[in-house]
């Protein structure tokens, strides 16, 4: 990794790593789009200086694009139909 980079790092059968530069990471301005299944907007907001994010093995953003990886799965919660 380059110097000044870090990585964090959450265990378990989703283990994920955030590989980023503290010095340059910084939000940027949110957008709204339309993209879930029934239509509606939702908020979507990345980080600058973000450098890759890793899921189980998989590259899944790399300089804030996604890969096309889908390792994860969905996690539902108790009132989900």
């Amino acid at each position: 990794m380059p110097a000044g980079t870090w990585a964090g790092f959450f265990g378990g059968s989703g283990t994920w790593v955030a590989i980023f530069n503290p010095g340059t990471v910084e939000t940027s301005m949110p957008e709204v789009v339309n993209d879930l299944p029934s239509g509606s907007k939702r908020v979507k907001q990345y980080a600058d200086g973000m450098l890759a994010t890793i899921v189980a093995g998989a590259v899944v953003m790399k300089e804030n694009e996604h890969t096309g990886a889908l390792p994860g799965r969905l996690i539902r919660g108790p009132l989900a139909r």
